[in-house]
């Protein structure tokens, strides 16, 4: 029979960085030995989701349940953690938000960990420990309240991030949020879900957007809106080259755009623009034009919006 032999230093970190995280949590716990080393090893999450009383680290979820009695259970997670299904029982006379202030210090506190896509829906505060930051890439909010749980969470060092997903009229609510820092920085890429925004915010939304890259889910709206929506375009002069927004409406709404916006600038098309069916170029202004084109991708129907730079070719005199 072959004599074990201790596993090095080096080929525990490795293994600790390539194993899956709620495996690693849980390996620490029964190890204590390697609890300085689990911790200063980086934890890679693909997906991590947050809710009032639960925590999901890619498929393995801690929840939180709430009991007014003694429960025999037979297992502590503490020591038996690789057991599916188990509980830790605690008595508390803590609150729902003090409990996972707890859970969150347990699974994050002192850990570096990156996130491939953070999704948030908390209605109630969340109780960050200070030690507990992660690095974003995508994320994901379902409502308001989970924006400032978002800004308490996310390192300042990930910024800006790759894409936000947020409900359209969040936006609305930002100015006295914290969740500022985040939105303000210039993130990469927007993705609104089900807008339902009124046409009049829909210009302070546009603004606070500059910029950016935004699509847009479900945009059921009528041709007024997709107006302020060309207007924004065509009488800022702040909107970098390359912006671009895409909606993702109706077939109606498509067909009557291209043909009112056809017709409203007719005097403004670039040459041979009049004669494409699935495209408008507009010139704006002497270095920029806007690009407005229909795109079917199955049942769906998407209107984008692009500020392009214009070709200028030479005069000879």
């Amino acid at each position: 029979m072959l004599n074990s032999k201790p596993v090095s230093y080096q080929v525990l970190k490795f293994i600790l960085k390539h194993l899956d995280p709620s495996l690693r949590i849980q390996l620490c716990l029964v190890c204590p030995s390697i609890h300085t080393l689990e911790k200063s090893t980086p934890s890679y999450i693909h997906y991590l989701k947050i809710t009032d009383n639960s925590v999901t680290v890619n498929r393995v979820t801690c929840q939180i349940t709430v009991t007014d009695r003694k429960v025999d259970y037979q297992f502590d997670i503490n020591q038996f953690p690789s057991i599916s299904g188990t509980v830790e029982l605690r008595n508390s006379r803590n609150n729902l938000t003090k409990t996972m202030k707890y859970l969150l210090d347990k699974l994050f506190k002192g850990r570096t960990v990156k996130v491939g896509q953070l999704a948030i829906s908390c209605e109630n505060p969340l109780r960050v420990p200070l030690a507990a930051r992660i690095n974003v890439n995508v994320l994901e909010v379902f409502d308001s309240r989970s924006l400032s749980a978002a800004s308490s969470l996310i390192a300042n060092s990930c910024l800006p991030l790759s894409l936000i997903k947020l409900p359209f009229k969040s936006l609305l609510k930002t100015n006295n949020n914290p969740i500022t820092s985040i939105v303000n920085r210039k993130t990469k890429k927007w993705h609104f879900k089900a807008p339902t925004t009124a046409p009049h915010n829909l210009r302070r939304v546009l603004t606070f957007l500059q910029n950016r890259r935004v699509t847009t889910a479900h945009f059921e709206r009528g041709h007024f809106c997709f107006s302020i929506v060309i207007e924004y375009f065509m009488g800022d002069s702040d909107i970098e080259n390359g912006t671009y927004y895409t909606f993702d409406t109706t077939r109606g709404a498509v067909f009557v755009v291209m043909e009112r916006s056809r017709k409203r600038y007719k005097a403004m098309l670039e040459d041979g623009s009049s004669r494409r069916s699935n495209q408008l170029t507009i010139k704006k202004n002497s270095t920029s034009k806007l690009v407005i084109s229909k795109i079917q991708q199955g049942d769906a129907w998407i209107l984008g919006f692009k500020i392009e730079r214009r070709r200028l070719f030479p005069t000879f005199f």
